[in-house]
């Protein structure tokens, strides 16, 4: 019978152990409400081939950062992370949504920063350089709604 409350005490702490790690986790992983809203963009929006132009959207809302990417022959759903510096959020791959993939998470899984200079939100993203623009590095400018 002392073994049954040994294993009971064990389990015990390593329950509260897990529920500390998550409130420290949450406590360093949220964002204040200022990002909280949907961005969008559109990559290669005056090609004069239609196959090239796609939808990129953003949801950044309390709990969760969805990434949306569509277009022809195309559709990406990822659940990001994010932590808050200053004026930015540095962006990070979680988990694919929807069973959806693609080859440029293999190279990479840093979705960069999406930068707030007062007027403009910005991103400077590796992820989109590497899946639509052949490594060329830019910066895109967002269209943020609540």
């Amino acid at each position: 019978m002392k073994s049954v409350y040994i294993i009971l005490h064990i389990l015990l702490l390593i329950n509260c152990k897990g529920q500390e790690d998550r409130l420290i986790y949450e406590k360093h992983n949220t964002i204040s409400n200022k990002w909280y809203g949907n961005y969008s963009l559109t990559i290669n929006e005056d090609s004069e081939d239609w196959r090239n132009i796609h939808e990129i959207k953003l949801k950044i809302y309390k709990d969760s950062i969805i990434y949306l990417a569509e277009g022809f022959q195309l559709y990406q759903s990822y659940k990001l992370s994010a932590i808050e510096k200053n004026n930015l959020l540095q962006l990070s791959f979680e988990k694919a949504l929807d069973n959806t993939d693609s080859w440029a998470l293999k190279k990479t899984k840093n979705f960069g920063e999406l930068m707030f200079d007062g007027k403009k939100y910005t991103w400077d993203c590796p992820y989109l350089n590497e899946n639509f623009n052949n490594e060329k590095k830019i910066i895109y400018t967002l269209e943020k709604s609540n």
